[in-house]
């Protein structure tokens, strides 16, 4: 124990002696929290925060495997009777097929 207060000591003195570079590594640690921060609100808000949906591990995408072997949204009948029993089209613009690897 008395060899860490030794070492803050000595770390203090030295800090004191040297107020620029004191400065600079103070500035340095906030600028690196701040950056650290503002990246983890993104990535919570674009990838980690829930869904807004009472059951988000229930919502499901339905695509049409076309006869060239390319995905597609439904059309026509199919739209319609997917529509009645309570499927609703994305309100989203990005809309991209199924994941890859997904089965078919």
């Amino acid at each position: 124990m008395s060899s860490l207060l030794l070492d803050l000591r000595h770390a203090v003195r030295v800090l004191v002696k040297n107020p620029t570079a004191t400065a600079v590594a103070v500035f340095t640690l906030a600028l690196a929290i701040g950056a650290a921060t503002a990246i983890f609100s993104v990535v919570y808000a674009v990838v980690l925060r829930p869904l807004q949906y009472p059951a988000p591990g229930q919502l499901m995408a339905v695509w049409e495997v076309t006869h060239h072997g390319t995905y597609a949204r439904l059309a026509g009948a199919r739209a319609s009777g997917m529509r009645k029993i309570g499927v609703r089209e994305p309100t989203s613009s990005r809309r991209r097929g199924p994941a890859s690897g997904a089965a078919r």
